[in-house]
């Protein structure tokens, strides 16, 4: 998913593909990429519980502009200022893009970084 502009963004239905092996209580780590326009990085990790009947948040509403970038299958769609999503049902999972080149050159700098230190 790609986003733009300062704001609140709410994802309150992602699923899972149908063909993902994730069962019932399922331990898992949800990472998000923060790609800011120097190409500087922000990453965010929660850890999470898979659950089928979770409750969702009492509102949720987006104040930026969002789009999904697929990465497989065949369709996308974008959404502005509202909580719904153009596209097809099977989540985001499956169709989250980020900026592989800022994350890339970002992970190379860490790795020189690292060696450096080890000297």
């Amino acid at each position: 998913m790609n986003t733009t502009g300062k704001g609140l963004l709410c994802l309150d239905d992602i699923r899972l593909p149908d063909n993902s092996n994730v069962t019932q209580g399922a331990v898992g780590t949800l990472q998000v990429i923060t790609v800011g326009d120097t190409g500087s990085a922000l990453y965010n990790c929660a850890d999470i519980r898979f659950t089928a009947n979770a409750t969702k948040a009492p509102t949720c509403n987006n104040t930026v502009q969002h789009s999904f970038v697929q990465t497989g299958g065949n369709s996308s769609g974008s959404s502005s200022n509202n909580s719904t999503e153009s596209g097809n049902d099977k989540g985001a999972a499956g169709i989250l893009g980020v900026n592989m080149l800022s994350v890339t050159t970002f992970a190379g700098l860490a790795v020189v970084f690292a060696m450096g230190l080890g000297m």
